[in-house]
């Protein structure tokens, strides 16, 4: 019984660490895509940006945040009103 206990349980430990290593993989992927979507969208030299449902800005290009004189991404997380 103990035997078997051992063997599911260490199983079990087996199957998180390639789950956590997925997680890992994947976040490391989505920061990646991120990061292109941002390099690409910022040399374009026109106005790109997102506001939810609740007008909360999720994202702001370069060439919007210069005309909103915001060069950080300040903006981003403020509502639109």
């Amino acid at each position: 019984m103990v035997l078997v206990l051992s063997a599911v349980v260490g199983t079990a430990a087996i199957k998180i660490r390639e789950k956590k290593r997925e997680i890992e993989r994947r976040t490391e992927n989505l920061r990646n895509a991120e990061q292109s979507f941002r390099t690409i969208t910022d040399a374009l030299p026109s106005m790109i940006a997102y506001w939810d449902r609740h007008l909360i800005n999720q994202f702001a290009n370069r060439a919007h945040q210069d005309v909103a004189r915001h060069r950080s991404r300040r903006h981003e997380g403020q509502a639109l009103a």
